[in-house]
Formats: C-alpha cells, structure tokens, sequence
C-alpha cells in the first residue's frame, strides 16, 4: 500500500469491524424474536383489557359499584369528568377522569383503595382528602361505636380512544 493510504484503510478497517460486530450482536439477539413479539402482544392484550370506555357511563358505574359492595364503603357522590382537555390527540390512551366520595369506618377506606389498587382497571390518582364525617355520625357495629371518615378522590381511569 502506499504510505498515503494507510491511514485511510485502516479507517475503512475499523468501520467495517464496527458493522460487523453491530450484525453480529443483532443476529444474537434475534434468536427468540417471535417468542418475544408473542409475548409482547399477550402483554398489550392484557392492558387493553384493563382499559375502560369514556362514554361507557353503565360500565364505569358498574366497576365503582362493585368497588363499593366489595370494601363496604357507601358512596356518596360518583361523578365523571370526562377527558381532560389538556389530552393530545394522536395518543391511543387517554385519560377518563372520575371524583369519587365515599364514607364509612377507616379500615373500610383502606378496603376500598386495596380494591382500587388491585381492581381490572388501569388508573392514576390525581388528588385525595380524608376527613372526618360530620360530628353526629356514628357507626354502631358489634364491637361498638366507631367513627365515620369521608375519602374524597379524584382519579383518572386508562380510557381507549
């Protein structure tokens, strides 16, 4: 070679060694692609299932219910705010905004945001507030009198488009 070009090949050289071990790597990688695209679209499935409905007003009303019945919390108020308007439009999710009121004892409290947290839908909480019902209201159960608390959310629900 001439003393000219050296430096050039040897340029050549390492870029060519650089794509080779880049082709190398991929085909590695590739190995279990569609285990891992079948396994990626069984995840995907499993989110969409999750996923509520903006304009399913029976059905969200459904799932609190059943969130009510399964905590023993009675609700109070149950009132859908819709999409926020900050939404962008080319998303394939968007936000179903909820508030919520409940009342009961504190340990019911507690049972309603366990069933929350491990309910069939995807939600992110926005704010929340605890506080003490008025001073009249007592609960008399067996072990005697207990304390009503108020638990007032506001959450977003995952919605589809």
């Amino acid at each position: 070679l001439r003393s000219g070009t050296l430096g050039e090949e040897r340029t050549k050289l390492e870029q060519l060694e650089t794509d080779g071990k880049k082709i190398e790597r991929n085909v590695r990688n590739s190995a279990a692609l569609e285990e891992h695209l079948a396994a990626l679209k069984a995840g995907v499935a499993g989110l969409e299932e999750k996923l509520t409905r903006i304009d399913d007003v029976s059905g969200n009303q459904e799932y609190f219910y059943g969130l009510e019945s399964a905590s023993g919390v009675r609700m109070s108020v149950l009132r859908p705010l819709g999409a926020p308007k900050t939404a962008a439009a080319g998303q394939n999710y968007q936000p179903a905004g909820f508030s919520v009121v409940v009342e009961g004892e504190y340990a019911q409290l507690i049972a309603f945001l366990h069933a929350l947290e491990t309910g069939s839908r995807l939600y992110r909480l926005v704010d929340f507030s605890v506080q003490r019902a008025s001073a009249g209201v007592v609960v008399e159960d067996a072990a005697g009198s207990a304390q009503k608390e108020v638990l007032t959310i506001n959450l977003q629900l995952l919605a589809a488009k």
